[in-house]
Formats: structure tokens, C-alpha cells, sequence
């Protein structure tokens, strides 16, 4: 794991940066990199290349940028391939010579064979770019479900790249003007979606895409690859199991391959327990991370230290606490923009707790969106149905009814704010709008009333209905698995693992999202993920039964969250508050509308409504402004 950064001037520009701003954008990647660093400059100065090492496999030589034995082509790459034996044992078949035991020279004979086409043979994380002199061009490409970041800005005299937005920054003389409208989709969907970010002028290279660079003018990226979540023919559940069994653990014996200290992260839940039972069945001891919460809400240590018993891991618990606040700054800094998924700050503190311990943690990721595990896929599929039998107005209305007879019956529910469940929310709205009330922080009604004048448009709602229009094929409710992989696993959830990890060096692998896992479950038939019952992830529950009993996961999913909400009326009251009424920027000043945000702030205290994730949605906003203060 690594990071990367570099540019590529125009032909009209006088020269690149100096060494030592170069430098410093380069050291600013030093979390995601603290053992060594690299740099390179063509003869001619127009090429630019930095790295920043984490090493994982063969610690002595794979040091980047990496030149092939012609010298024509450098790459610097950031990730792992895991087919790279396989790969290299084809190469030295017909020829290639290999100088070291690093994963990144395959990329390297691998584009010299077939240029970009070479994104089709690996099987991995990454995010690289490579520089091939012999036509003047500069080829990048990022992984198939956006692992590994790599953003990137065209200006008058050059294009720039990196891992993150902080070391672009630091680098390139891109303006600060915010983009709006993807702030706007920001608040909508807590997250900046892709290609956009929260600064006008960087732009984020999409999942499973590359594009190509010449003169230092930037082609348009272009789509290599698509999951398509389309269950497939009938078959028993024992075939299924077993073929899925099989490409799973091969997965997971890839991602075990390691010069350094290998773990796990351990929830107890379905996804985090079937991988390390994988581990555990293809021998030795494995280590195991968990966090800890004091409020039993959130809490699922006991699952995690009852399933690393039956495992017989080696298992290690760290607690969260109010303190975690403290994390968020350093964070936002290495993010560049506002990010709202609060689950960064647990994440990132079990991952540096792991880090104490290990060097790469395999983890869960991906079961969600593969096996359908989310709550809103039951409230949008019945929602849906309602909507089949024309029933949604009289079902309403009776639900209505019982909340006031509640109300009224009950004074401690007095206080309770019509509609009380997520289906009454969203029966109203259209299928879009009701994905978007459940996965979002701010409403659009609310953003409207935030904002002094509102962005034109609503991208988040556009966001959503291009991203579902490129898998329409897909089922219903498969198409919300879809839209998920497409939009809340690339932008949300993998940007957080990866900015929560490697800002403390630490490497993260996902077996269930290795391309043949996952493909081989988007074509399961849909009984295997949520059957009749409203059973989810039936396949992966009963995967190792033999190791832990499909009655252990028989609990309500919690999700790994902090009580925000909760912590927001009394130990971070103070610092949001400050948020909210405190000295603002000229430019927060200028754009946004401080009474509407202190009405959110104030009924929220009161316990009158939930408002946490908009409050935290408009905090990390508001840290984020401070910290980078961009023209509005």
C-alpha cells in the first residue's frame, strides 16, 4: 500500500514545480507510505512522478517509480495485485525478464504487452499511472471497485495526480473554488459523488475506469468494467454454497499472502466472521481486531469475542469513546473535502489499534451491497409492493391513525414526530427519492432551506438516476444492490476504509470484493441473499456452519456506528454548538443560511427529532471549511 502523486506539464509551460514543493507534496503521503520515498523527473522535465512506500512484498526491491530494463516506461502504482504470480509466470513464458519479486513489475511487462488494455488482466486494488515515454503518454487506471483513490486536475499549464486531494493541493496550483452543487449532493448523500469532489477543480477517476494523458492534456475517462447484479438460472443451495465456497477462499488465500504481520478485523457479524472463519480453515492462528462501544446500541464486542472463541482466534478488543472527535481533523485533512459517513472515526480507530499488532487486515467489506443486507432493501421492495397493490394511501393513513392513538394513550410518546417509521417516510416519494430519504443525511426540502441561494439542480438525485440507468437490466431488488456497489461502496464505504487505514499505514484487503467473488454473487438467485422470511445473507450464514452455528447471526444488525445523536445533546455539545452559532467563515457566511441550521440544532437538543446525521453532516462540513478555507 502506498501513495502516489505526480503531473505532466503542457507544451506551453515554462516549468513544473521546484524540487522541494515537489517534495513536500510527496512527504504529505507519508502516512500512506512511512518506509520509503521515491521520486522521478524526465530529461526533459515535463514528467513528474512520486511515491511513497508501505512495504508489503519483498520488502528489499520494489521500490517505485519503476523503470522497465529499456527505461521507457515508469510506473508508480498503489495497491496489490493478487494474481501477480500467476501473471508473471505467463510473462517469463513468453520471454519477460524480472528484476524483482514486487507485484508493481508485472504492471509493467504487463502494459508493455498490452498497454491499457492491461487493467483486464488484474485482479486487485489499485490505483497507477504509467509514464511511456516511446509515445509521450501517461496511462492511469484505478481498481474495478474503487479500492484505492486517485484524484486528479487539468490547469492551464499541466495535469496533476495523486492519492489524495491534500497532497494535490500541496502540489498543484488548482483554484479553490468549491463545486457547489457536489457540496449540495454532499449533504444529500453524506459523501462528494464521483467524478466529482467538493473543490471545482479536482475531479476523482471513477472505479473500474482509466484514461490516458498526452501533452499534458487530460482524454476522457472510460468504463472497463461493470459488476451486473443479475441473478442467474435456478440452482440447489448445496451447488451454491460449495462454488461459492471455493472462489471465496481462494480469495481470501490471495489477500494471505504477505512479507509482513497479516489479521483480521472481527465484528461477530456475518461478513467479518465468514472471512476470518475462511482464514482459520486454510490453517494458522489469526489475529483479530474489534471495537467497543458503552452504549449496548452500538456494541457488538460480545458477538466478536464469542466468535473469535469458536474460531479460536487470537483476539484483541480497544473501546471507542467521546474522544474519538479528536480523530476527525487529521482526517478531513488526508480527505481533502467534507466526508459525513461517521463509522470513519471507529473505523480508523480500530484500524490504528490493529496496526499495534499487524501490517494488513483482511476485512468484510462488500457482504452489504453482494448479499443484500442493508434494512432499506426491505423498505424499498415494501414499498414497492404497495405500490403494486395501489395500497400505499390507506396503508399510510392506518398507520397514521395508530401513531395518534399511541400518542394519546402513551404520554411518554408525546413527543414523537409523525412519520415514526422509515416506510411511512418514504411511501410518498418516487422510488429514487425513497432510496435517497434512506440512505441520506439532509432532505432536499431541508439542503433548500440551508442554502442562501440553492445550487441549480439536485446532482445527488441525478447521481442516483444516471448510476441505476447503467445497470437498468437489474432486477427489482437488485437494482438497489447495484446502485449501492456503484455509488455508496465506491464513494462512501471504501473511501473511508482506505483514508481510515492507511492514515496510520496500515493495508486493508476485502476477499468478498475480489471480481470472481463477486460476480459469482451477483448471479445467485436472490433466495440466497433475503428469502420470504426477511432472512438475509442465508448463503454466508450458513457458509461454515461447522465452525459457527447459523443461529450466532440470528440478531439485529446494529452496523458499526457511534451514538452521534446521543453524544451531540452532551460530550461533543459544545464543538457542535460552535458549528452551528459560532464565528464562521466569510464564505459559510456568504452561502449559507445560519437560522434554518440553529432551528435543526435546537429541536435536535430538545429531543424533539433525531437531527445527528445532519448535524454531523454540516460539522465535518464546517471543519472541513476552516481547515482548507476555499473560496465559496
Amino acid at each position: 500500500m502506498c501513495g502516489i502523486l505526480g503531473y505532466y506539464l503542457k507544451g506551453d509551460a515554462a516549468s513544473g514545480p521546484s524540487r522541494e514543493r515537489f517534495e513536500r507534496a510527496v512527504d504529505a503521503l507519508a502516512h500512506r507510505g512511512p518506509d520509503r520515498r521515491g521520486m522521478w523527473f524526465s530529461p526533459d522535465g515535463r514528467v513528474g512522478l512520486g511515491f511513497r512506500r508501505l512495504s508489503v512484498i519483498d520488502l528489499k526491491g520494489g521500490d517505485q517509480p519503476m523503470a522497465n530494463a529499456e527505461g521507457t516506461l515508469r510506473v508508480v502504482s498503489n495497491g496489490e495485485i493478487y494474481n501477480f504470480r500467476e501473471l508473471r509466470a505467463r510473462l517469463e513464458k513468453k520471454g519477460r525478464r524480472f528484476a524483482t519479486r514486487s507485484d508493481t513489475e508485472t504492471i509493467l511487462h504487463l502494459y508493455e504487452e498490452r498497454e491499457g488494455a492491461c487493467v483486464d488482466d488484474l485482479r486487485g486494488m489499485f490505483a497507477f499511472a504509467v509514464y511511456d515515454a516511446r509515445n509521450g503518454s501517461l496511462f492511469l487506471a484505478r481498481d474495478r471497485f474503487g479500492k484505492k483513490p486517485l484524484v486528479w486536475a487539468e490547469t492551464a499549464t499541466a495535469f496533476w495526480f495523486s492519492s489524495e486531494i491534500g497532497a494535490l493541493l500541496r502540489l498543484a496550483d488548482v483554484g479553490r473554488g468549491v463545486d457547489a452543487a457536489a457540496v449540495d449532493a454532499y449533504l444529500a448523500l453524506q459523501y462528494a459523488p464521483s467524478p466529482r469532489t467538493a473543490w471545482a477543480e479536482v475531479k476523482r477517476l471513477p472505479s473500474a475506469s482509466r484514461m490516458t494523458v498526452k501533452g499534458g492534456v487530460a482524454g476522457a475517462p472510460q468504463r472497463y468494467w461493470r459488476l451486473e447484479m443479475r441473478p442467474g438460472e435456478p440452482m440447489r443451495k448445496e451447488d451454491a454454497a460449495e462454488q461459492f465456497r471455493w472462489r471465496f477462499e481462494e480469495a481470501v488465500k490471495l489477500r494471505m499472502v504477505s512479507d509482513v504481520p497479516l489479521g483480521a478485523f472481527l465484528s461477530g457479524g456475518v461478513d467479518s466472521t465468514a472471512t476470518v472463519a475462511a482464514m482459520t480453515r486454510l490453517g494458522g492462528k489469526v489475529k483479530t481486531f474489534t471495537v467497543s462501544f458503552d452504549d449496548p446500541r452500538f456494541d457488538e464486542s460480545a458477538w466478536a469475542r464469542e466468535a473469535a472463541k469458536r474460531l479460536g482466534t487470537e483476539h484483541h478488543e480497544t473501546r471507542a469513546q467521546a474522544e474519538a472527535l479528536d480523530l476527525l481533523d487529521p482526517l478531513l485533512e488526508k480527505l481533502g473535502e467534507p466526508f459525513a459517513d461517521q463509522s470513519l472515526l471507529p473505523t480508523h480507530l480500530l484500524a490504528k489499534f490493529t496496526r499495534g499488532g499487524v501490517t494488513v487486515a483482511l476485512s468484510g467489506d462488500g457482504g452489504d451491497e453482494l448479499f443484500a443486507g442493508y434494512k432499506r432493501y426491505a423498505d424499498l421492495a415494501r414499498a414497492a409492493r404497495l405500490d403494486r397493490w395501489k395500497m400505499g394511501g390507506a396503508w399510510r393513513a392506518m398507520s397514521h391513525a395508530v401513531f395518534e392513538a399511541e400518542r394519546l394513550l402513551n404520554p411518554r410518546r408525546r413527543k414523537l414526530a409523525w412519520p415514526r417509521t422509515a416506510l411511512d417516510r418514504i411511501l410518498p416519494l418516487e422510488p429514487l427519492e425513497r432510496y435517497l430519504a434512506l440512505a441520506g443525511a439532509w432532505p432536499r426540502a431541508a439542503r433548500a432551506a440551508l442554502w442562501r441561494r440553492p445550487p441549480d439542480g439536485d446532482l445527488a438525485l441525478d447521481f442516483l438516476r444516471e448510476t441505476m440507468a447503467a445497470g437498468a437490466e437489474s432486477d427489482d431488488p437488485a437494482r438497489w444492490q447495484a446502485l449501492d456497489v456503484e455509488s455508496y461502496l465506491t464513494d462512501d464505504i471504501l473511501r473511508k476504509v482506505d483514508t481510515a487505514s492507511m492514515a496510520c499505514a496500515l493495508e486493508c484487503r476485502c476477499p468478498l470484493l475480489d471480481p470472481e467473488v463477486a460476480a459469482f454473487a451477483a448471479r445467485l438467485p436472490s433466495r440466497f441473499k433475503r428469502d420470504g422470511r426477511g432472512r438475509t445473507k442465508g448463503l454466508l450464514k450458513d457458509l461454515y456452519s461447522d465452525l459457527v452455528p447459523p443461529s450466532f447471526f440470528e440478531r439485529r444488525k446494529k452496523g458499526f456506528s457511534m451514538p452521534i445523536g446521543e453524544w451531540m445533546r452532551n460530550q461533543w455539545r459544545a464543538e457542535v454548538e460552535e458549528a452551528v452559532v459560532g464565528p464562521w467563515t466569510t464564505g459559510l457566511e456568504r452561502t449559507f443560511d445560519r437560522a434554518a441550521l440553529r432551528r435543526i440544532f435546537d429541536e435536535h437538543q430538545a429531543g424533539c427529532a433525531d437531527h445527528g446525521l445532519r448535524l454531523w453532516a454540516w460539522f465535518a462540513l464546517a471543519r472541513w471549511d476552516g481547515m482548507f478555507r476555499p473560496d465559496w
